[in-house]
């Protein structure tokens, strides 16, 4: 995976800092831990292709979601984050003609630093992961995968917790940015064909595939 050393600095680096921050006594109490032990959250996400991968596809969008465990309730959790971006949609034919679509399913796994116990709450996050791109046509009683590519992942962002509510099952609006990067990926782009014996096809592009997720939700917290 190209690049791949970058992730394992990166989470290093979250992991080193927990500790003194867990023990710098001068730090308000509000500072120094997050009560909840359980975040769940969902919501829409918003995809920007990033250099190489700009070239061939536009924007998209799809839904995510993530689970955040606080170990011993303090600043540090594991984060589980999966998500599914559309960056190309077809139609052919109405109303029950053929489908194509262009999508990025996703799922990783890393350290999170939540910083404080107040209704604002930044962290950042960072992480490897498993990212699936996949081009399928499908019609009333049919699916085909065209092109299939599976490829390791490594991720970093953050973001913010809002609190809207507070009770036995706080509610926050969430808001996150993300980069992730796919390394070269083998996939088929919106409009990019060439030319066969049989007429024009799909061309399969091979290349770098990185993209910015931006991410707007809603969060619970569990006690």
């Amino acid at each position: 995976m190209r690049n791949g050393t970058k992730w394992i600095v990166l989470t290093t680096a979250l992991i080193g800092t927990t500790p003194g921050l867990l023990g710098a006594q001068r730090v308000p109490r509000g500072m120094r831990e997050v009560r909840e032990r359980l975040f769940v959250g969902a919501g829409g996400v918003f995809s920007v292709p990033q250099g190489e991968f700009a070239e061939f596809v536009g924007n998209g969008g799809g839904v995510a979601g993530h689970l955040v465990y606080n170990l011993g309730g303090g600043l540090l959790g594991i984060r589980f984050d999966g998500s599914v971006v559309l960056y190309g949609l077809q139609v052919h034919g109405h109303p029950w003609g053929e489908t194509r679509t262009d999508a990025i399913w996703f799922g990783g796994i890393g350290p999170q630093l939540t910083l404080g116990d107040s209704p604002f709450r930044p962290y950042l996050h960072a992480g490897i992961g498993w990212s699936y791109f996949a081009t399928t046509w499908a019609s009333p009683g049919y699916a085909s995968t065209v092109v299939g590519h599976g490829t390791g992942a490594w991720y970093a962002g953050g973001g913010f917790r809002v609190e809207l509510s507070r009770g036995r099952v706080p509610l926050s609006l969430d808001l996150m940015a993300r980069y992730v990067d796919n390394g070269t990926v083998a996939y088929l782009a919106p409009n990019v064909v060439v030319e066969t014996p049989d007429g024009l096809a799909p061309a399969t592009l091979y290349g770098d595939a990185n993209l910015m997720l931006f991410q707007v939700g809603l969060s619970v917290a569990i006690h």
